[in-house]
C-alpha cells in the first residue's frame, strides 16, 4: 500500500474495516480513497463494480456476503462495460469465508478483466489495529480438518505474532489442530477503556516458545496449518456433542447446502439448554424475501437439514426454525448476535419478524 493505491470503500466508518481499511489507512499512505454509502452496497452491488471500475480502485472489498451478493444478484445488464482489470487486492474478511467463493467469483467476473490471484481471505482484530493475516494466494491451499472455510495466507512475519492456543491450559497447539488464536505485537491495543476485567480477561502475558510477550486472545477458533490459517468460529458459539466441540458457523454452513435459498452469512445455531449436549437449535434465513419456501417445502427442508446434521455430528436439531431475510439481530457491523438471539429464544422473548 503506498501514494499510488486506489480505495473504494463501502463499508461504515464505525466498521474496523471501513474505517482503518477504507479512511485512516489510504491517509497515512498518501492514498485516494472514494466512500461509498453502505446502504448503496447493500441495495445494488452492482453499484460497487461499477464504481471500482470508474475510479480505476486498486484495493476494495468487505465481508464474504458482499462478494457473495454480487454473484446472486449482479446481471450482465447491470454491468455492461465495466473493467474490473485494475482490481489488485480483492480483500474478503470479517467473517469465516465459505470454500468455493473465490473461484465462483472469478468465474463469474474473469470475462470483466478480474484476476483469481487478485481476491483472498483476510484476518484482523480491532483490538489489533485491524489487520493480522492475509495475503495474496500464490500456492495451492492445504487441505484442512474442514473443507467449508477458505483459509489466510500466513507469512513467515505474521506467523511469528500468531499463535494457536489450547484456550483452557494457555498452551501452543500443534500445526493443524483447532484452538484459540492469540495475536502478538506492537499493533495490540492497551485494552479496553474502562473495562478493567475485560482488559485483565482478553490482555495476557504468557511464554508460548518465543519468551514472555503479550498477547490479545481473540476468543476466536482456528487452525494453523502450512502457513495457512483457518478460522472455524467463536469459542463462545460452541455446540458440544459427545464429547465434541462444534463450531457454530460449521453446523449453519452446512444446513444452508440443504437448500438454494438459504442464507449461511444468516443463521444462528445454539444448543437450547446448555447442559443438555448433543442438542441444538438453528434458524436461519432466506437469502431475499422472494426465496421463502412455502409450508410444504419448509418441512421438507428442515428434515433434511435434520439429517444433515445428525449424519455429520450426530447431533439433535430440536427445532429448525426458516425466517425471511432481516429477521435475526445483527451487530453495527452486520454479523449475527448469536449469544443474544440465543438467549432471547430461551427466554421466549425472541421477535422473529423480518424486516422489510
Amino acid at each position: 500500500m503506498n501514494a499510488e493505491a486506489r480505495f473504494v470503500n463501502w463499508l461504515p466508518h464505525y466498521h474496523d474495516m471501513g474505517l482503518m481499511g477504507g479512511i485512516l489507512y489510504p491517509l497515512l499512505s498518501g492514498a485516494y480513497s472514494v466512500q461509498m454509502s453502505p446502504f448503496e452496497m447493500v441495495r445494488n452491488p452492482a453499484f460497487w463494480l461499477r464504481t471500482i471500475s470508474e475510479q480505476r480502485a486498486t484495493f476494495s472489498g468487505g465481508p464474504a456476503f458482499a462478494f457473495s451478493d454480487c454473484l446472486k444478484r449482479v446481471k450482465d445488464e447491470d454491468i455492461d462495460g465495466i473493467d474490473l482489470s485494475s482490481w489488485d487486492r480483492a480483500y474478503c474478511g470479517a467473517e469465516p469465508v465459505p470454500t468455493g467463493l473465490f473461484d465462483a467469483f472469478y468465474d463469474r467476473f474473469a470475462s470483466y478483466g478480474f484476476r483469481r490471484s487478485s481476491i483472498f481471505a483476510c484476518y484482523g482484530m480491532a483490538e489489533y489495529t485491524l489487520f493480522a493475516a492475509g495475503a495474496p494466494e500464490a500456492a495451492p491451499l492445504p487441505e484442512s480438518e474442514t473443507d467449508r472455510t477458505h483459509p489466510c495466507v500466513l507469512p513467515d512475519d505474521i506467523a511469528d505474532r500468531l499463535r494457536v492456543v489450547d484456550p483452557d491450559q494457555m498452551l501452543p497447539m500443534p500445526e493443524g489442530e483447532r484452538g484459540e488464536i492469540w495475536l502478538a505485537g506492537p499493533s495490540v491495543s492497551a485494552g479496553y477503556l474502562g473495562l478493567e476485567a475485560e482488559t485483565q480477561g482478553n490482555f495476557v502475558t504468557r511464554d508460548l516458545g518465543t519468551g514472555p510477550r503479550r498477547w490479545l486472545r481473540t476468543g476466536d477458533l482456528g487452525v494453523a496449518q502450512d502457513k495457512h490459517l483457518f478460522i472455524n468460529g467463536r469459542i463462545k458459539d460452541l455446540i458440544i456433542a459427545n464429547g465434541r466441540k462444534i463450531a457454530a458457523a460449521e453446523l449453519e454452513w452446512l444446513a444452508a447446502q440443504s437448500h438454494a435459498a438459504l442464507n449461511p452469512y444468516a443463521a444462528a445455531a445454539f444448543q437450547r439448554d446448555i447442559e443438555d449436549t448433543g442438542k441444538a437449535v438453528l434458524l436461519i434465513e432466506c437469502k431475499t424475501s422472494k426465496d421463502m419456501p412455502s409450508a410444504t417445502e419448509i418441512g421438507e427442508i428442515s428434515r433434511a437439514i435434520k439429517r444433515a446434521v445428525r449424519g455429520e455430528w450426530g447431533i439433535d436439531l430440536e427445532a429448525v426454525e426458516i425466517l425471511h431475510r432481516g429477521t435475526l439481530e445483527r451487530t453495527t457491523s452486520g454479523k449475527i448476535r448469536r449469544r443474544v438471539i440465543a438467549t432471547g429464544y430461551r427466554s421466549g422473548s425472541l421477535q422473529m419478524e423480518a424486516e422489510f
